[in-house]
């Protein structure tokens, strides 16, 4: 009898703890052991392996020969993939489908499990998943061991037997926490390895695995797949695989104490879920040099060197962007003149490095903008349209549908957001509808990338509680093109300052706001023809009637014939619509009174330099928890200046 076993994974995965576990039950069966020392960095999410040989004769050698492997256990899916060349051709693969995301070109998670997938022999299991529902997010380790024990040569009782001799020492409660990690671990693995015996996708199953309620893994709970239903993948959602990487990413930027997405890790999540493939790039932290072998597979002459700081958002506006012929000292010398520059006016965390991509097309619309953004009115919203430097003016100069595709991405495909981008003019200039022009990339292309931005707003760009931080906002701007493909030449992001969910609006109140019996408006005045009095005047000029009419006016009877009333508790009880059209400075107060008075029902705010304009944003933040505290009485809408 021999096995031969790879552990793979990241540093501070607890490969070793895999390994130990394994050697007791070894020793305690008389069984030979060999184990290689742990190769690579265990520090910072390094790649670590490890060759673990068991056999009932003495072993030579502790290094497993080049497909002489029986089985790698692997806590990372692009580390599983990493060791598949040892591997016998009956050899098995025990791979986590929880991406651990440790560099920023990590490729596209379902394509590192399509990989995996593809040989015969091999069981996923969510070692992130699993391990938080057995008690601590830090036995995905001893969820592997339960996921591998049906193809290990001891028995369950032995290793478990083994699991307690290793942790007793640190109590009965992590003994039961990591006896119940082991049991998820292997209960997961057969209902995975039967599913897929009875006609299921990898991915179909996965699926379905990550529907099921903790209770279905529970302990000494027999693992049962026979309510397996055959679902082939219906692109209306990430995948949990896809779900946990992304989640990885934003949990480490809220972890920093930052809002704002950096560029490199822009394009680090629209990869891990297949939209693009970004030209070639990498992150120095401020103080780290660059070397001629990182700059070896850039190619090309020259590199695009960015400046990488939280207020620094905009690097052409700020000409935070240098182009540099790619030679190491060259570069090296122009990053330390950089980084000393912008750090006199910013808190610079590094240098982005980046490939040249050049332009496959030139002129008018030969770029492409893809964004998602989560609005207080619709929800997750995707747009594209024109990119770069034309994006703002064009949006501006042409009819909106035709400089910009918006649509709300939780009620939008993406064959049918193609639909409406096809009436964009970065359509006919992109897909060669223009005379004189060629394509520049094909509506396949397109298609993976509205899908994949889509699924990312379903997902992210919504309140999820306490699950984690949410996207306000994420754009790719602009894309380029290279042979038909979507290049990135920016990216930018921002986190949602808060995960509250707000109040909902009262829906059954917005009839009074469309069709209100009694207006009153607010900001009017008695002598100049502002912004308050031309909402008036409309109002009469459309035929509402004064009688049905009231001013907010302090020390006034009457303005064009319309009755005042000195404050909002003095308003006809109920006011069906109040027209806002104070200062902004003031809109908090006003708002408070609206809410402390119960006779006005709806409310609509139509003051400028709230948000939109530097400087403002304290006044936004007022007025939005001014108006989610009085969420309950008036329903309020924020309107456009007149």
């Amino acid at each position: 009898m021999e096995q031969n076993i790879i552990l793979a994974g990241v540093g501070g995965q607890g490969i070793l703890t895999i390994a130990r576990a394994i050697g007791i039950a070894a020793l305690r069966r008389g069984l030979h052991i060999k184990q290689a020392e742990e190769h690579g960095m265990a520090q910072r999410g390094g790649a670590v392996q490890s060759h673990l040989r068991l056999s009932d004769r003495p072993i030579c050698s502790d290094l497993i020969p080049m497909g002489q492997g029986d089985m790698v256990i692997g806590l990372d899916p692009l580390e599983s993939l990493r060791y598949v060349q040892y591997l016998r051709e009956d050899g098995a693969i025990i791979a986590s489908s929880s991406a651990h995301v440790n560099i920023s070109n990590y490729p596209p998670i379902e394509g590192i499990l399509e990989r995996i997938a593809a040989h015969a022999h091999h069981v996923f299991f969510d070692g992130a998943g699993l391990s938080r529902a057995a008690g601590s997010g830090r036995a995905a380790n001893v969820v592997a061991l339960g996921a591998a024990s049906y193809e290990l040569v001891f028995d369950a009782r032995e290793l478990e037997d083994a699991i307690v001799e290793l942790f007793e020492a640190k109590g009965e409660r992590v003994v039961n926490t990591n006896l119940r990690a082991f049991r998820f671990g292997a209960n997961f693995a057969a209902a995975y390895r039967d599913a897929v015996r009875r006609g299921g996708t990898p991915r179909s199953v996965r699926h379905w695995l990550s529907t099921l309620p903790d209770k279905a893994m529970a302990p000494d709970t027999p693992s049962d797949s026979t309510d397996f239903q055959w679902v082939e993948e219906a692109h209306g959602s990430l995948s949990a695989a896809e779900a946990h990487a992304f989640d990885r990413i934003l949990l480490n930027v809220y972890e920093s104490e930052r809002q704002q997405l950096y560029e490199h890790e822009v394009y680090t999540l629209v990869q891990l879920v297949g939209a693009i493939a970004p030209p070639r790039h990498v992150f120095l932290l401020k103080g780290e040099s660059i070397s001629a072998e990182q700059l070896e597979p850039f190619g090309g002459d020259k590199v695009v060197l960015k400046i990488v700081a939280p207020e620094i958002v905009h690097k052409s506006d700020s000409k935070a962007v240098r182009f540099v012929r790619r030679d190491a000292a060259v570069v090296q010398r122009e990053i330390e003149r950089m980084t000393a520059q912008f750090s006199a006016v910013a808190l610079v965390d590094g240098i982005l490095v980046v490939e040249f991509v050049p332009e496959a097309t030139k002129g008018f619309g030969s770029e492409l903008f893809v964004g998602i953004r989560a609005t207080r009115e619709f929800g997750p919203v995707i747009a594209a349209g024109i990119g770069g430097l034309q994006t703002e003016y064009l949006a501006q100069r042409m009819r909106p549908q035709a400089a910009v595709a918006t649509a709300v991405a939780s009620e939008v495909s993406a064959e049918e957001f193609l639909a409406l981008f096809r009436e964009t003019a970065a359509y006919e200039v992109l897909l060669g509808k223009v005379r004189g022009l060629d394509a520049a990339v094909t509506e396949g292309e397109l298609l993976r990338c509205f899908r994949a931005f889509i699924l990312m707003a379903r997902q992210f760009c919504v309140d999820r509680g306490a699950e984690g931080p949410d996207i306000l906002e994420l754009e790719v701007n602009p894309f380029a093109f290279r042979d038909g493909r979507m290049v990135p030449l920016d990216g930018r992001g921002r986190l949602l300052r808060v995960w509250g969910r707000p109040k909902p609006r009262p829906i059954a109140k917005v009839q009074r706001l469309l069709e209100p019996d009694v207006v009153g408006v607010l900001g009017v005045s008695a002598t100049a023809r502002n912004f308050g009095r031309i909402i008036l005047d409309n109002l009469l000029a459309s035929g509402f009637p004064a009688e049905r009419l009231v001013v907010v006016k302090d020390g006034v009877a009457a303005i064009d014939g319309v009755r005042c009333v000195p404050h909002i508790a003095a308003l006809p009880d109920p006011t069906d619509l109040l027209v806002v059209a104070a200062r902004a400075g003031g809109l908090p107060e006003v708002i408070a009174q609206i809410g402390a008075s119960s006779r006005v029902r709806s409310a609509i705010l139509v003051s400028g330099g709230v948000g939109e304009t530097e400087g403002s944003e304290a006044i936004e933040e007022a007025v939005t928890a001014a108006i989610a505290a009085c969420r309950d009485g008036a329903t309020l809408r924020r309107g456009a200046r007149p």
